[in-house]
């Protein structure tokens, strides 16, 4: 496989504390892969758990004494020097100590990445690595990003960051670019950059020459959004990690919860996942995902990780004949979505309309609802769960989550944010029809 792929089972989540996150691994000769099981993809965590301990140094001891094989844990070998010996048991030590100046990122191009550490300077770029930053908070040592729709989930880094130009995806203008190199010059060298694996076509190479290194992580909307909180706030050192480390426990115990009362369903409800209004999401897409999580069973069987566009009236689609048509649409933390760069403005039901004329002659168009991508994973799940089965998870479940999440994650937003009136959460039929 060319990527990580996410492949965690609710049993596994149930019976292991630490649930992991299954990826592909390239062993440094290159010559084969092989899986292994991982949250957090720093080298020196050689059990392949959410953090770096004791336990990974009692694994790199049984390695070096021949009691385990070193290419069945490749992030054992801490120093990335294509063997585990003394000099990673002696690095791991000084990394539990937070004595070392430097770490390996295995990232989500299948790099191994020497960086910095901590990072206290970086540029992201890219709207899901730049919400896992400030949600880890790394706000203060984000000094700059291309460019961002969201002025509310991303007000701590426009208030605080240099706008540098480009798109979302790249800094790829002549301007954005001198303003990456002059912004690298004032702060004495940059540590990282940050962003989505397909990102940076055009500025990668000029940025490499500046001999800055690139991290590519996949913070989306499925599991990698937690592997990769645990990911970056390990790289921006003790108090982000330990944050990281908070928000994900707190994930994998409310989604152990959903799973406890899902258990009491003896008959699972179809559903049709929809991305960008008219994408159907594909079996291993992060929007069926969260739909799984949340106790769904789908019932279009397209095979993929991503989303198949469909022609407005296709009897393809009308044929389907689910109980909810959950549509995911990233619309900020505010009742209405105003873009950051053009200042146009959506509401929910502007965002209905655009999309309604591939629903409206289905049995189930009134049981379409959209749900709001800016909202952590686990919110998202809970939503759904409480659409899904309302008698079981109870009205409010889905914001009580989510509630949580904003109070002790996204302090940014307010002490008095409110999700259930401050921001569109989810919104369906009963809230638009005229």
């Amino acid at each position: 496989m060319d990527k990580r792929i996410v492949a965690i089972l609710i049993v596994v989540i149930l019976i292991v504390a630490s649930v992991g996150v299954y990826m592909m691994f390239i062993k440094p000769s290159g010559d084969s892969k092989i899986d292994v099981q991982a949250q957090l993809s720093i080298c020196g965590n050689a059990n392949q758990d959410y953090k770096i301990d004791s336990d990974d140094l009692s694994l790199i001891d049984d390695i070096i004494k021949g009691k385990a094989l070193a290419s069945d844990y490749p992030l054992a070998d801490a120093n990335h020097d294509g063997k585990v010996d003394d000099a990673d048991y002696a690095f791991v030590k000084s990394m539990i100590k937070k004595e070392n100046k430097y770490l390996y990122v295995y990232d989500d191009a299948q790099q191994f990445v020497k960086v910095n550490y901590p990072v206290t300077k970086s540029v992201v770029v890219g709207t899901n690595p730049i919400t896992t930053a400030i949600l880890v908070g790394a706000t203060p040592y984000l000094l700059g990003y291309s460019s961002t729709s969201y002025p509310v989930i991303h007000k701590p880094l426009i208030d605080n960051a240099q706008k540098l130009g480009g798109t979302i995806t790249d800094l790829n203008t002549d301007e954005a670019l001198q303003n990456f190199s002059n912004l690298d010059a004032k702060c004495g060298g940059l540590d990282v950059v940050i962003a989505l694996p397909s990102y940076l076509k055009k500025s990668a190479s000029f940025i490499e020459k500046a001999d800055i290194p690139i991290v590519r992580l996949d913070p989306r909307y499925g599991w990698d959004s937690i592997t990769g909180a645990l990911t970056m706030g390990y790289m921006y050192g003790e108090t982000c990690e330990k944050r990281a480390q908070d928000f994900a426990l707190y994930t994998f115990k409310t989604l152990n919860v959903i799973n406890e009362k899902l258990e009491k369903v003896t008959s699972k409800e179809s559903y049709l996942s929809v991305a960008s209004g008219n994408y159907i999401g594909e079996l291993n897409s992060a929007y069926n995902k969260v739909c799984d999580y949340a106790g769904g069973t789908p019932i279009a069987k397209l095979p993929g990780d991503s989303a198949e566009q469909i022609e407005k009236g296709s009897e393809g689609y009308k044929n389907y004949n689910p109980d909810y048509i959950i549509s995911f649409r990233t619309l900020d933390y505010s009742i209405d979505w105003t873009h950051a760069v053009t200042g146009k403005v959506t509401t929910p039901q502007m965002e209905w309309d655009s999309y309604k004329e591939y629903w409206e002659d289905m049995d189930c168009y009134e049981n379409l609802v959209y749900i709001n991508l800016a909202m952590p994973v686990i919110a998202q799940i809970a939503y759904v769960a409480e659409i899904f089965y309302p008698d079981l998870f109870g009205e409010g479940y889905g914001d009580s989550v989510h509630q949580y999440v904003v109070d002790h994650f996204m302090e940014y937003l307010g002490k008095n944010f409110d999700v259930s009136t401050d921001m569109t959460t989810t919104f369906g039929y009963d809230d638009v029809k005229h």
